[in-house]
Order: C-alpha cells, then sequence, then structure tokens
C-alpha cells in the first residue's frame, strides 16, 4: 500500500538516509536499510488504516523517539523497566479524532 501512494522508492530512500544519519548496525549496512524500509512501510500501513477508520483514529507522530520518563501511561515492550526510569517511545498512543481535537495523524 505504502509503495502504490507513495512511490516504489520513497521507503527505501528515507531507510538509507535515516542509516546513513544513525548508522546502525555499522557491518550490516543493507540488512538494516532493509529493516529501517520495512518499519516504514509498516508505520505507513498503521497511517492509512488510522485515516480510513470510522471515527478516523489518530495519533501525535511528535511522540516517535521521543525520550520520556517511564509511567503507567506507557506499555513496556520487556516488562522489566521501572517508574521514572529513561525510555523511547516507539508507538505513540491512537485515539478516537474528536471534533474538538485536531488531528495529528501525519502534523
Amino acid at each position: 500500500m505504502l509503495n502504490t501512494c507513495l512511490g516504489e522508492d520513497f521507503a527505501f530512500r528515507e531507510a538509507t538516509t535515516l542509516q546513513s544519519t544513525l548508522e546502525i548496525g555499522e557491518k550490516r549496512k543493507t540488512m538494516m536499510v532493509e529493516m529501517i524500509k520495512e518499519f516504514i512501510a509498516q508505520a505507513g500501513e498503521v497511517c492509512f488504516q488510522m485515516a480510513i477508520s470510522d471515527p478516523a483514529l489518530c495519533m501525535d507522530m511528535s511522540l516517535f523517539g521521543q525520550e520520556v520518563k517511564y509511567s503507567s501511561r506507557y506499555q513496556s515492550l520487556d516488562g522489566f523497566i521501572k517508574q521514572n526510569e529513561d525510555c523511547v517511545v516507539i508507538l505513540p498512543s491512537i485515539h478516537k479524532v474528536s471534533s474538538a481535537a485536531p488531528s495529528k495523524l501525519g502534523e
């Protein structure tokens, strides 16, 4: 779906740019670019499904990668994090769009 909407090269170009900036897995650059590309495609699919949902759904995209202090507001991947420890948001909460709140989808 992402390739159809944004062009086949979009995810690859963005993944390559991200990899060159972050230099993740230096010895396995090609594999890391593919993994980042897959993440971008999956994130795009989530955004597409949110946009066509009835009622529409939204998330605050500015929270991606934000460093926060852990609290019960967040879900832990491994279950071992403690209250007030540093963590990174990898998928912000998704909510129904209300007429009173502006959508954060893609803003």
